[in-house]
């Protein structure tokens, strides 16, 4: 059921550029949006949360729909040449890394774009803002993944110290007391509402998928860092990495930050491990924070 929601808003995206009628498009939109809403409910997202995502959602999908394929960028002709000759050779075959002016970047990105490209080209009619729509699913990841990843940080993170003073707005206090911490909503919020993310949501440039795939695989690893035994979840990460690599270099920082949180961990894990320790909760929060108080709790 989420993958049949998740094609149905890539497909519902993409046919919004090809509809003439304002009533038609306003309609395409309100479904796409209830779309996103419904999968925030398949992902157990509570109705804040849920809500936001599909603020988020509308505020890029209009940006999608407004602003051109060359809209906030400067290289943008260079990344458009490598997709293109990457599609005319019917992904059979690189340029050389002097072909043009972005061609010496790893394929990932521009491979995928070709076939998200080549895939609505042929299901509707061609049309140059195709080449954004990577970019626009990608952001869509990214709301979901920052939501868990602050879900993550924030869950049962030390609750507030309750107060007899009485709330000017009840009504909404608990309603944030029964859906989600407060903490992990505004983060939530700065993030997905932070104007270069919405802007990176249709810009035509490798960068996209590189947050994209960061933001993965922080979640990833996090999730071990919570549950070391598991290494399911670095194995993920590593791979969410290594894609990253594969989108742009500058991603061997970030695996650079897996290994290394590898070692620590596993040696802080294994070496002196307890039955406490085994279920101390919260690692990630100790290793992000750094907090001397955290690791003697941790500890004890």
């Amino acid at each position: 059921m989420r993958l049949i929601c998740s094609v149905a808003i890539f497909l519902s995206a993409a046919f919004s550029l090809t509809i003439e009628r304002v009533e038609i498009f306003f309609i395409t939109d309100v479904i796409n949006v209830l779309l996103v809403s419904a999968l925030s409910r398949l992902f157990y997202f509570s109705n804040t949360l849920s809500f936001l995502n599909c603020l988020a959602w509308l505020i890029r999908l209009l940006s999608f729909q407004g602003f051109s394929w060359f809209a906030f960028a400067h290289d943008v002709h260079g990344h458009l040449a490598y997709i293109q000759y990457i599609t005319d050779k019917n992904f059979l075959s690189l340029p050389k890394s002097d072909w043009c002016w972005e061609c010496y970047h790893p394929p990932l990105y521009y491979i995928l774009s070709g076939i998200v490209h080549k895939v609505c080209s042929t299901i509707f009619t061609f049309n140059l803002e195709y080449y954004q729509l990577l970019s626009l699913i990608c952001s869509l990841v990214n709301i979901f993944y920052t939501n868990w990843i602050f879900k993550l940080l924030f869950s049962s993170s030390g609750e507030a110290k309750e107060t007899h003073k009485p709330s000017k707005f009840p009504l909404i206090e608990q309603g944030l007391k029964n859906s989600d911490n407060l903490q992990q909503i505004m983060a939530s919020s700065l993030v997905n509402f932070w104007p270069l993310s919405i802007m990176n949501s249709i810009r035509l440039n490798n960068d996209v998928l590189l947050y994209t795939l960061c933001i993965v695989s922080l979640f990833y690893l996090l999730k071990w860092i919570n549950n070391p035994p598991r290494f399911k979840h670095l194995l993920l990460s590593s791979i969410a990495a290594i894609l990253a690599y594969w989108t742009k270099g500058n991603a061997v920082l970030f695996m650079i930050i897996i290994i290394f949180a590898f070692i620590i961990h596993f040696k802080s894990f294994y070496s002196n491990k307890t039955p406490q320790q085994t279920n101390a909760p919260h690692k990630s929060r100790v290793f992000l924070k750094g907090n001397s108080n955290y690791r003697t709790k941790a500890i004890k």
